[in-house]
């Protein structure tokens, strides 16, 4: 905020797992059972997907930007550590932040049922 009147803007995106060469490079080489478990909740996106987001973000002047709805989800988690420009959005995060939360409360216990 204290760039703002430069004309500076910050934003923060989350993409996931995202169909590139980098992807295909890391699940040949192998990742822990744990996260391979946890990635597959969110899914596989395109790179086009992930970039369109980001770009609308960026466009749009959001602050967080993140694809799918875990992405959405994780940023209700964050409720309060990003700025809010309109009434509603803080609101929203306010209100679904319980839900959100006790969502990935219960995932890690089924992901480790799951080891």
């Amino acid at each position: 905020m204290e760039l703002r009147p430069h004309n500076i803007y910050l934003h923060v995106s989350f993409p996931p797992d995202t169909d590139t060469p980098g992807y295909k490079e890391e699940m040949a080489v192998g990742k822990p059972r744990e996260t391979i478990l946890i990635s597959e909740t969110s899914g596989l996106f395109s790179p086009d997907r992930v970039a369109e987001d980001i770009i609308c973000g960026v466009e749009n002047g959001k602050y967080s930007i993140n694809t799918g709805i875990e992405g959405w989800l994780l940023s209700l988690l964050c409720a309060g550590t990003e700025p809010v420009h309109a009434m509603i959005h803080g609101i929203v995060q306010a209100a679904m932040a319980p839900f959100s939360s006790d969502y990935y409360l219960i995932q890690p216990t089924a992901i480790c049922q799951n080891l």
